[in-house]
């Protein structure tokens, strides 16, 4: 009986597992020697029911490239690696004041599931705003998504 439990535990455990690509963030990367995508690694990777994939740089400079040939490159890339889930990011103005946006869109849905905009005034807390506040949400928004999906 408890040989059985496990089993089912793990079969179901593999069931809700979910890829997510982190892709190079467009416009900006590196802000004082902090390295956005290595705080959503650090974090996410502390999560069992998620598998990351860091894809290569390639060729492309990330930052000169506009909006529809990142989001060409990326979900390209993604379909490519049969993943469920991108994470990524990029920058806009509103009102002349600079944002990053950090999206996490669902592959086979081709929906959003998670948005967040981040004010540049408070950058230098963004390690701390992606451990207590972007980083839960995405967990628990990708585990809400693919449960759905059953």
């Amino acid at each position: 009986m408890f040989r059985f439990l496990i089993i089912s535990m793990l079969i179901t455990s593999s069931l809700f597992s979910e890829t997510l690509i982190l892709f190079p963030f467009n416009g900006i990367e590196h802000n004082d020697n902090i390295s956005i995508l290595e705080m959503f690694n650090e974090h996410i990777s502390k999560t069992d029911t998620i598998k990351i994939i860091n894809p290569p740089l390639m060729n492309y400079d990330f930052n000169s490239l506009n909006m529809k040939e990142y989001n060409e490159i990326m979900m390209n890339y993604a379909i490519k690696s049969n993943a469920d889930y991108v994470l990524f990011g990029y920058l806009s103005y509103i009102n002349e004041t600079k944002k990053l946006n950090i999206k996490v869109m669902n592959i086979k849905n081709n929906n959003i599931i998670y948005s967040y905009p981040w004010s540049f005034e408070y950058i230098e807390r963004i390690e701390y705003e992606i451990s207590q506040k972007i980083y839960p949400d995405i967990v628990i928004k990708i585990l809400d998504d693919s449960s759905m999906q059953f």
